[in-house]
């Protein structure tokens, strides 16, 4: 059985040690501003595209700018798959 405080401890420790190339085809990578709470879905077949396979997932929030009110303060979280959408 999984508790509820690991899944958000194994959330956070992949989201702080993974790269691009770990989190494509297994999760969905989502910024999320600071300022607004305004979440956006990102491109992770985009990013490798641009930074490359192994650029450190953390890093990524560097470069974000919020799309809704423009604040340069985001973080980057992975979300964890729809188990409903892939056993259906």
């Amino acid at each position: 059985m999984l508790y509820l405080c690991s899944v958000h401890f194994l959330v956070y420790h992949l989201t702080m040690t993974a790269t691009l190339a770990h989190v494509q085809a297994r999760y969905t990578l989502l910024a999320i501003c600071d300022k607004c709470a305004n979440t956006v879905e990102l491109d992770v077949d985009g990013l490798i595209g641009t930074l490359g396979p192994d650029h450190p997932v953390p890093a990524i929030k560097r470069r974000l700018r919020c799309t809704r009110c423009g604040s340069g303060s985001c973080g980057v979280q992975l979300a964890l798959p729809d188990l409903q959408r892939q056993s259906g």
